[in-house]
């Protein structure tokens, strides 16, 4: 295997380990409503009461250099 073969192998590796440790969850129940919020390596979502009802997809992992992501929606 040359360098290069070599380099893409220990970035794929790298980025695995990244997605772990990024992963998060938090899931809380509010005025009978189950709210929960997952937060990926690309992507994060609000769900609730199981439905999806924000999402952020993000096109480059550099993008994680933003602080925050606002998700919102509404309740009647």
């Amino acid at each position: 295997m040359g360098f290069k073969d070599e380099f893409k192998f220990e970035m794929q590796n790298v980025r695995r380990d990244l997605e772990k440790e990024v992963r998060r969850a938090w899931k809380v129940d509010y005025e009978g409503h189950c709210i929960e919020v997952m937060n990926q390596i690309k992507e994060e979502v609000l769900l609730i009461d199981g439905k999806i009802v924000d999402k952020n997809k993000r096109k480059y992992l550099l993008s994680h250099m933003i602080p925050y992501v606002k998700l919102s929606e509404y309740l009647n």
